[in-house]
């Protein structure tokens, strides 16, 4: 019989991509919340947890929005399907953000991420308004 030494059985965590925020944007599913300084704009997400597929490969269907007062979508991070100008990345993702009426590829890192980048274009977009 061999024997193990803990370094037999040794992982390095630091190679494995954890998303700590998954689970915190899963709870966000189907919330609504009015910002705060801007009273007349709100902000929607829409998030499950589904089989990885190559179109979404995080395992999340996912569409966080920013609203006016009308309830158009100034901003918005999915993950839906839509057509792109170029085809560079034979493994290209859904993701994407809408900006007022356009649309930029998207970059999805982890959930955590994605709130982060998310949170930091409605200041960005909150503050061009005043």
């Amino acid at each position: 019989m061999k024997g193990l030494s803990l370094s037999d059985n040794y992982i390095d965590m630091s190679k494995r991509k954890k998303d700590t925020g998954l689970e915190r944007l899963l709870d966000l599913n189907e919330q609504v919340f009015v910002i705060k300084d801007h009273p007349k704009h709100w902000v929607k997400f829409k998030v499950n947890k589904i089989k990885p597929i190559s179109e979404k490969p995080h395992g999340i269907d996912y569409s966080i929005t920013l609203h006016g007062a009308e309830g158009t979508r100034l901003l918005g991070f999915d993950n839906s399907a839509h057509k792109s100008k170029t085809k560079k990345d034979k493994k290209e993702t859904n993701d994407h953000m809408h900006r007022k009426n356009r649309t930029y590829k998207y970059d999805f890192e982890t959930a955590e991420k994605l709130m982060e980048d998310f949170w930091r274009e409605v200041e960005k977009m909150l503050d061009m308004k005043g």
